[in-house]
C-alpha cells in the first residue's frame, strides 16, 4: 500500500507574502509543483510488473498510474469526511493553480533567476546594510537564515523574504549578467584548453 500525504499550501502564513510580487508567489507555488515529480524516485514497482515493461518511459508512466490510483482512494477517503462547502472551496482553489506544461514552463522561465538562497553579500547588495550587519541579523533570527557548517560557517539566506524590495528586479537582473558573464569566461577558458582557440566573450 501506498501512503501519499501532499499538502497544499495556497496561501503561506508568513507576514511578508502579501508585500511579494505576485508573479514570485505563484512561480514559487508552480515550482513545488512541479517538484512532485520526484515522488517517482520513491516508488517501486512489483517485479511482476516491472518484469513487463521495456523502457523508462513505460516504468515511468506505471509508478505514475500507480501513484494516481493511491491517490484515488485516498481522495475518495478524505472526501467522505468534507461537507459540500469545503469540496467546494477545494475545486476552487486548485482550479486557480496553474498545472499545464505550456504555463509551468513560462513561470519557471521567468524566474529562473530567481535564487532560493542568498548570500550574506547579496543580501548586503539588497538592503545597502554592511555584511557585518547581516550576519548579526542571521545570527539573532531577524533573518530567516541557516549556516552551512558550525558556528564559522556561509550562511544561506532565504530569498522570499526580500522580494518586495525595491531593489528586487534590479538585483536580479545583475545577478543574471554575472552569471552569463561568468558562463562565457568558462566557456572562453575551456576553448583555450582545447586547442580550439579564442572564443566571443562580449563586451567587458
Amino acid at each position: 500500500m501506498i501512503k501519499i500525504v501532499y499538502n497544499i499550501k495556497i496561501v503561506r502564513k508568513v507576514p511578508l507574502v502579501p508585500l511579494v510580487p505576485f508573479k514570485y508567489v505563484l512561480a514559487w507555488e508552480v515550482r513545488r509543483l512541479v517538484d512532485m515529480t520526484r515522488v517517482l524516485d520513491f516508488v517501486t514497482l512489483p517485479q511482476t510488473a516491472e518484469r513487463r515493461l521495456h523502457s523508462d518511459a513505460e516504468v515511468t508512466l506505471a509508478k505514475i498510474r500507480l501513484i494516481q490510483k493511491a491517490l484515488r482512494i485516498q481522495e475518495a477517503q478524505i472526501s467522505m469526511t468534507l461537507s459540500e462547502i469545503d469540496l467546494k472551496a477545494v475545486e476552487e482553489s486548485v482550479e486557480s493553480i496553474p498545472v499545464t506544461m505550456e504555463v509551468v514552463e513560462s513561470f519557471i522561465s521567468e524566474v529562473s533567476n530567481v535564487p532560493e538562497f542568498l548570500s550574506v553579500r547579496d543580501v548586503s547588495k539588497l538592503t545597502g546594510r554592511v555584511p557585518q550587519v547581516i550576519r548579526r541579523h542571521c545570527a539573532n533570527g531577524k533573518y530567516d537564515a541557516e549556516q552551512v557548517t558550525g558556528e564559522n560557517g556561509t550562511w544561506r539566506i532565504k530569498s522570499e523574504q526580500f522580494m518586495h524590495l525595491s531593489t528586487w528586479d534590479s538585483f536580479l537582473k545583475e545577478r543574471k549578467s554575472e552569471i552569463e558573464n561568468s558562463k562565457r569566461i568558462v566557456d572562453h577558458a575551456t576553448a583555450l584548453w582545447d586547442g580550439e582557440g579564442p572564443v566571443d566573450i562580449g563586451p567587458n
